[in-house]
């Protein structure tokens, strides 16, 4: 690979790189352009150079440099396994601008096996040619297809290119469209660069040598030009090469045609090689032969410069003169002066030149006209537009075929600079630009024909949306057609509803025309169903910004929509006018229809206004069953407190199903009278509805619940579902039960003292007993107490001797109620020597307890 960079192999992040997996071009290992090393001898024309694509990659950063961000993957299309795909992908791409994450992409395709691919992948990068990289113009000027190898010499041309990189195609006359390129590509190339090496000078005169006679006037003009651009004395110094240099040398003399160039060359009429010998004859002939005169003289020159220049200036007398001196003027040299004025540097010539076309007619330059407009500014521009504007109102007939002598990147703008030089007389120019091999010119043409009324237009548009091969082609003709009368327009876009392109089919539904009524309404309900996410949500946009006055069209789309479908519509509308969300269903929860009421009811939750909370309350009273469950999960989303006593109501709803959702519904409204309503539900008769109540009130696991469901203990119907769902309700539930232990009835003290076991353990409450805080032991020995068990009494005999009195007096209480005989004689000590008459009389109370057991 070169030292120097020119194509070297990228690595993961370069702006034009190839993908090495996954693609349908991938990278092949041989046969594509390398660089040689320095000092190699070039390839012959047509032999395939081993190595790479791309630009080289930049040097590894250093450590702790971010990552390059990673290229997204390329998009299906490009690498489908149907060329056709590819194509269309790559015309896309055209229309739209290659980005620098599509430039490996599409550098990847001039190896593709479809001609029209590799053709394509080239012209779309023509207007990044600075960032392609050497290797990919080589690789296409290799191509076995003339029209590639063409596009790749355009390509070439626009980077630029070093001039030895198209000289051998001069001469490949088997490639006529790559040779017409690189003739017409060459002379600019080598002017631009001030002249070449003498690398690049062997490789033009090896390609004049291999020019043999007769040569077409396009090989004599590029000839002529080369050997202006190289000079007679280089070449002639040329001609000291004892190979195919020297007549390739020779033959760009005698094109150059200069006294001098010809004496150089008739000096070699004795030369050894017959080819040169019949070369050098020519010139020696020519040079007898009398000099013709030049066209135009000096003197002519001059002439035509100073009408030119008196058409321009501000008196109208003399403007009238130069027009009367033009008419006696040789054309072929007004033709002549004005293509040199209008190809050359000098801004104000060629304004000059402008103004002599556009009095004179001069459709021979018109290409020149536009070519020079297009590298000017918009205010630089008024004199080529008016030239171009006389042309095209005078001979447009002879101006057809102009457009296509640009490269094609340039065509679209030629397009826009001829409808605004010339309006409506352009007509016969775009009309054969649209059928131009470009897509991107076609488009260009139904974007200028945009607004302007033409009446042909809307014929030009409907033609390329029923015949043009190119999706983005066809997408601008639907865009035109936004302007044609309704009826056709409405006609068109179901038309383009059919079309297989999916953004083709976006775009017409983005243009059905609001308010249209019952005659949009087939092509929009059709694309709500389409198989393309990005149709569908077009239609779902569509269908939400219909008109007040097209309410029902949106009902009926809604109601006839697939669920998904019909989800689509319902989320513009509630993230963009919830307001005509509820409307829409407020106006029809009373419809006759059950079906209507229930979409109606559902679109009420996404509305989420005061006004659909009312609507949905008053839907719980539905005869119909499924419409008052939906009521029901519709409050579940609104959430609004204004609901709690008509779901309650709802709770004694004959269908279970009702009264379920009225119960997920109050389970998520933050309201006081919920909770009294959910423990209501735990006596439901229906299994389903006690399992859902039950469920709501443990995912709740608030204290609140927590201290209702145990005061429910104390109803033994209830005591069940209650005792599942605190130990449902875990940890949180402890201190609760502990607290209800405290005033409970002694019948349910063993419930909770069984609860409290299960749920935090009976080696919790034994621990409790050590802790400093008092009331902290007197809840551990109620808990205790509760629980029961063998290790229940040494707990109480040990809490006699606690700090607090009101631990003594409660552990006395609690061993009268045990009924053991081992508590008699510690109680009986603290009697006779606790100093706390309280604690005194408690242990009295529990000896008498006692004894008679005893």
């Amino acid at each position: 690979v070169a030292t120097q960079g020119i194509a070297e192999v990228p690595t993961q992040g370069s702006i034009a790189e190839v993908p090495t997996q996954g693609s349908i071009a991938e990278v092949p290992t041989q046969g594509i352009a390398e660089v040689a090393p320095a000092g190699t001898a070039e390839p012959a024309p047509g032999e395939p150079e081993p190595g790479a694509l791309v630009e080289p990659a930049a040097p590894t950063a250093p450590a702790g440099t971010p990552a390059p961000a990673v290229q997204a993957p390329p998009p299906a299309s490009l690498t489908s396994p149907d060329a056709a795909e590819r194509r269309a992908a790559l015309e896309a791409l055209a229309v739209r601008g290659v980005s620098d994450a599509d430039l490996g992409r599409v550098a990847a395709l001039v190896v593709d096996p479809d001609p029209d691919v590799r053709r394509l992948s080239l012209e779309i990068l023509a207007p990044r040619a600075a960032d392609v990289s050497l290797g990919v113009i080589r690789q296409g000027l290799q191509d076995p297809a003339d029209e590639v190898r063409a596009a790749a010499v355009r390509l070439a041309a626009a980077r630029p290119v070093p001039p030895a990189e198209i000289a051998p195609l001069i001469a490949a006359r088997r490639s006529p469209l790559a040779q017409a390129a690189a003739l017409a590509a060459l002379p600019p190339l080598v002017r631009d660069a001030g002249g070449v090496d003498d690398d690049a000078l062997d490789a033009l005169l090896r390609s004049a040598a291999d020019l043999l006679p007769p040569l077409s006037e396009d090989e004599r003009t590029a000839l002529a030009e080369l050997g202006r651009l190289l000079g007679p004395r280089r070449l002639t110094e040329a001609l000291a090469h004892d190979d195919a240099r020297r007549l390739g040398a020779l033959r760009l003399l005698v094109a150059e045609g200069s006294p001098e160039a010809l004496a150089a060359a008739a000096a070699l009429h004795d030369d050894p090689d017959e080819a040169v010998r019949a070369v050098a004859a020519t010139a020696r002939d020519r040079l007898a032969e009398p000099e013709p005169p030049r066209s135009p003289a000096v003197g002519a020159r001059d002439l035509v410069e100073t009408v030119a220049a008196e058409l321009a200036g501000p008196d109208a007398a003399a403007r009238q003169r130069a027009r009367e001196r033009l008419r006696a003027l040789d054309r072929a040299a007004v033709v002549e002066w004005a293509r040199e004025a209008l190809r050359g540097d000098d801004l104000h010539r060629a304004g000059l030149a402008a103004a002599l076309a556009e009095a004179a007619d001069l459709v021979e330059v018109a290409h020149d006209l536009i070519e020079r407009a297009l590298g000017l500014q918009a205010e630089s521009r008024q004199p080529f537009l008016r030239a171009l504007q006389a042309l095209a109102s005078a001979r447009s007939g002879e101006l057809e075929g102009v457009l296509g002598r640009l490269a094609p990147e340039r065509r679209p703008e030629a397009v826009r600079l001829l409808w605004e030089a010339a309006g409506p007389s352009a007509m016969p120019l775009l009309r054969s630009a649209l059928v131009d091999p470009t897509p991107a010119v076609r488009i260009a043409v139904l974007e200028v024909l945009r607004g302007t009324g033409e009446p042909e237009a809307v014929e030009a548009a409907t033609t390329a949306l029923g015949a043009d091969s190119a999706p983005a082609v066809r997408e601008a003709a639907v865009r035109l057609l936004a302007d044609a009368p309704l009826a056709r327009r409405i006609e068109c876009l179901e038309r383009a509803l059919l079309d297989p392109d999916p953004g083709v089919r976006a775009a017409a539904v983005e243009l059905l025309p609001a308010g249209g009524g019952r005659e949009a309404a087939g092509p929009l309900l059709r694309a709500l169903s389409d198989p393309d996410q990005a149709v569908r949500r077009a239609a779902a946009r569509h269908v939400a910004s219909l008109p007040d006055e097209d309410l029902p069209l949106v009902w009926s789309a809604l109601l006839t929509a697939s669920p998904e479908h019909r989800e689509q519509v319902v989320a513009v509308l509630e993230r963009t006018a919830p307001d005509r969300l509820a409307r829409l269903a407020i106006e029809r929860v009373a419809a006759p229809e059950p079906e209507q009421r229930l979409l109606a009811v559902g679109l009420l939750a996404r509305a989420g206004t005061p006004e659909a909370v009312g609507a949905a309350i008053q839907a719980l009273q539905d005869v119909r069953s499924e419409v008052r469950r939906a009521a029901a999960a519709a409050l579940a989303s609104l959430r609004s407190p204004e609901a709690v006593p008509a779901l309650g109501r709802s709770l004694g709803d004959p269908d279970p199903e009702v009264r379920r959702e009225a119960v997920r519904a109050l389970g998520v409204i933050d309201d006081e009278a919920v909770l009294g309503l959910l423990v209501t539900a735990l006596k439901d008769p229906d299994p389903e509805v006690r399992r859902t109540a039950s469920e709501v009130l443990t995912e709740w696991s608030s204290p609140a619940v927590a201290k209702r469901l145990a005061e429910v203990l104390e109803h033994p119907e209830l005591r069940g579902q209650a005792r599942e769902l605190l130990v449902k309700m875990g940890p949180s539930a402890v201190e609760l039960l502990v607290d209800v232990l405290l005033q409970a009835s002694p019948a349910v003290r063993p419930e909770i003292g069984d609860l409290l076991e299960r749920i935090a353990g009976r080696e919790r409450f034994v621990e409790r007993l050590s802790s400093l805080d008092p009331d902290q032991r007197l809840r551990a020995l109620q808990a205790l107490a509760a629980i029961g068990g063998a290790d229940l009494v040494p707990a109480l005999l040990r809490a006699l001797s606690d700090p607090d009195e009101r631990v003594r007096i409660l552990a006395a209480d609690l061993l009268g109620e045990t009924g053991d005989a081992s508590a008699l004689e510690p109680l009986r000590r603290t009697f006779l020597s606790d100093p706390v008459p309280e604690v005194v009389r408690a242990a009295e109370r529990a000896l008498a307890r006692l004894r008679p057991r005893g």
